[in-house]
């Protein structure tokens, strides 16, 4: 009956703990960072706290921060721990944070004992203290945040069930310092003048930063320069002097100079009587500061002052030689002047068109005709494309070719990219596309398995290999019996279609025997159509010796619902084979030495059906302390003792509470079923194997 007896237990107590885990109904935790400010320098802290609190085993979080901003001075955990915890979680470090902008700070639990966890964390407050020191390159204003992640954060057993969760986050403000606190007196390092403030300044003692005072104006403070002339004298105005403030220009001082009497300010010379080929000008200048004070003289015959009539064409002009123009002057028809006149650039004498630049596919051809006076004169123009002049490169490969389809080849014109020419090149038959090896025939105990490819270019492809051979993939036949008697044993033998060679074999036990514990608590007695394998054994299994306090605690709130009794033991018993066939029950007469309950008052004794969980009271059936109950199939029976408490409280048949901090919990998260199911099976496992 191999593992029956431990999956049968396991069911039982998933269905008397599933009313239990339906009350469960966590909300999730919240996690917040405080916000701080500070000046530029100083230190700050920052607290994370937690509130709305379920419970958890393992948490880690990361703190995230601006390293290039602020800097992390030192961290503390603060949660304050159940007795019966031990935390063993890692911790960040300092120096690596202030590289990365982040740390991760994690709690976890610790194991009591292999299968049984510690109490969940349930601690509200502040969990976590942080010290940052702002850095001097930030301004007033900034806002620094700091950013909450939760890594990792659930119950702490084997499925580590995920605990939800929120968050929010904090942040660093950089203030202004006020210099209250400064000590430093002030000193006058800037004096005030008739137009600047003056500063009186010192170090601020808290800050380090600048501490100043105005000191008020002084209007009579001026920094007079030189006197300079701003208006020199001349033959009738006194010069005009000035001197100005090195503070304010606006600040001015002015006095008379002296008057210059030869200081004279003579106009331009301008002509009274203009020359011309043959007379002198007359020229005149007056000084402005008296009309009365001028000078004149004599100017120069101006030989170019001529007095020509219009330009005439002597020699007409054309695409290389100017017309010849002339004009005479009226005072001296001798004083004649020539000169070039325009070149007719269209007045050209062409050549015939000749072809510079051949046309191709996409560039028409260029002609050209030159000048017969003068070669550099030259028109050109467009000709004609040539469709075919085509100018293509190398053959390359754009498709590879593979095991079906050959190659596609391209060629590119050098004029035009959009010119191509294409061809097939060859196949090659090695490229194929292998899909994964399949399996298309399985191995067994004599035989590999037939493993196969095949190309997606074409099915018919197809490459096969040997797999592996199956040892235990037999072809057993119907069972042989021999069935056993009172006084010899029986056998159940099949053979593998493989290879005769293989064959399994089960000996049966007498007919007739009882089966009876190390203890004689209980014997088993089938009936002579039940096939039990030889060193098949009864064994006993109280269901709360691997099983936490809690766990326990929860099962007995489930038996008092069903039964109104405050405290409850848990058995099973049954025959337990060592084979891998299953025991086969007809039908067995189990007599079972009922448990005593110590601790226990008005005991009643109640089997538990395997398919609902429901209790059946057989207390009635117990007789001189012992139960004898008819069992089938399985050959097991779940017996449950359940009485009132004694008064003093005194525990119950599992371990003592070692956990009174946490009390009576009244939602038993469904992580923690599943652990007591997995605890009970194995219990069932290490029995037998230690039965063998």
């Amino acid at each position: 009956m191999k593992k029956i007896f431990g999956i049968a237990l396991a069911l039982v107590l998933s269905v008397c703990l599933i009313c239990v885990i339906a009350v469960n109904a966590d909300s999730a935790v919240v996690f917040t960072a405080t916000e701080a400010s500070g000046i530029a320098g100083s230190e700050v802290d920052v607290n994370v706290n937690i509130s709305d609190n379920t419970g958890f085993g393992v948490l880690l979080l990361e703190v995230k921060f601006d390293h290039t901003k602020v800097q992390l001075v030192s961290y503390e955990k603060t949660i304050e721990l159940p007795d019966d915890y031990s935390d063993v979680g890692t911790s960040g470090t300092v120096k690596k944070a202030n590289t990365t902008g982040s740390i991760k700070i994690k709690w976890e639990a610790d194991l009591i004992e292999e299968g049984v966890f510690s109490t969940p964390i349930t601690f509200e407050g502040t969990a976590l203290k942080l010290k940052f020191q702002i850095l001097d390159t930030n301004a007033v204003g900034t806002e620094i945040p700091v950013t909450l992640l939760v890594k990792d954060f659930y119950m702490d057993d084997m499925d580590m069930t995920n605990v939800e969760s929120s968050v929010v986050n904090g942040k660093i403000t950089v203030t202004a310092c006020d210099h209250a606190g400064n000590t430093n007196p002030l000193v006058e390092t800037t004096p005030a003048t008739c137009k600047e403030v003056g500063k009186k300044t010192a170090t601020c003692t808290v800050c380090g930063g600048l501490v100043s005072e105005d000191i008020p104006v002084d209007a009579n403070n001026h920094s007079f320069g030189e006197w300079t002339e701003v208006t020199p004298g001349n033959c009738t105005t006194p010069a005009k002097l000035e001197r100005v403030c090195a503070h304010d220009a606006s600040h001015v001082e002015t006095k008379n100079g002296e008057i210059v009497a030869n200081n004279h300010s003579f106009g331009e010379w301008t002509e009274v009587t203009p020359g011309n080929c043959t007379t002198p000008a007359t020229l005149k200048r007056v000084c402005a500061h008296n009309a009365s004070h001028f000078e004149t003289k004599d100017g120069e015959i101006v030989a170019n002052n001529q007095s020509f009539g219009e330009w005439t064409e002597v020699t007409p002009g054309n695409c290389t030689t100017p017309a010849t123009l002339k004009r005479v002057c009226a005072h001296d028809a001798s004083h004649v002047e020539t000169k070039e006149g325009a070149i007719e650039s269209d007045d050209h004498d062409w050549n015939e068109w000749i072809e510079v630049t051949p046309g191709n596919c996409t560039t028409p051809a260029t002609l050209k005709r030159t000048c017969k006076r003068d070669a550099n004169h030259v028109e050109t123009k467009a000709g004609s494309t040539v469709a075919d002049a085509h100018s293509f490169g190398e053959w390359t490969e754009v498709t590879p070719g593979n095991c079906t389809t050959p190659a596609k080849l391209e060629r590119v014109c050098a004029h035009n990219a959009a010119h191509k020419e294409t061809k097939d090149g060859a196949l090659v038959p090695n490229n194929h596309d292998w899909s994964e090896w399949t399996e298309v025939t399985p191995g067994n105990c004599i035989t590999p398995a037939k493993l196969e490819r095949v190309c997606s270019h074409d099915a018919s492809h197809v490459e096969t290999k040997d797999g592996e051979i199956a040892a235990n993939n037999h072809s057993f036949g119907e069972w042989t019996t021999v069935a056993p008697t009172a006084d010899t044993e029986g056998s159940k033998t099949r053979v593998c279609a493989n290879d005769a060679s293989h064959v399994e074999t089960i000996i049966l036990e007498k007919l007739g025997l009882t089966y009876t514990d190390a203890n004689e608590s209980v014997a088993v007695t089938p009936d002579d159509n039940s096939f039990i394998p030889k060193n098949s054994k009864v064994d006993v299994i109280n269901g709360f010796e691997e099983l936490s306090d809690e766990q326990i605690k929860n099962f007995q709130k489930y038996v008092k619902e069903k039964v109104g009794k405050e405290a409850a033991s848990f058995y099973a018993y049954g025959l337990v084979d060592q084979t891998e066939e299953a025991i086969k029950i007809n039908k067995a007469s189990m007599t079972i030495k009922v448990p005593s309950a110590e601790g226990f008052e008005n005991v009643k004794y109640y089997t538990i059906a395997l398919d609902s969980g429901e209790f059946t009271d057989v207390t009635d059936k117990v007789v001189n302390g012992v139960l004898t109950q008819d069992v089938e199939e399985y050959g097991v029976v779940y017996l449950v003792a359940a009485g009132d408490k004694v008064t003093p409280e005194v525990p119950g048949p599992g371990e003592t509470d070692k956990n009174p901090v946490n009390g009576d919990n009244a939602a038993v998260p469904y992580i923690l079923v599943a652990t007591m199911l997995g605890a009970a099976a194995l219990l069932v496992i290490t029995k037998k194997r230690a039965n063998a």
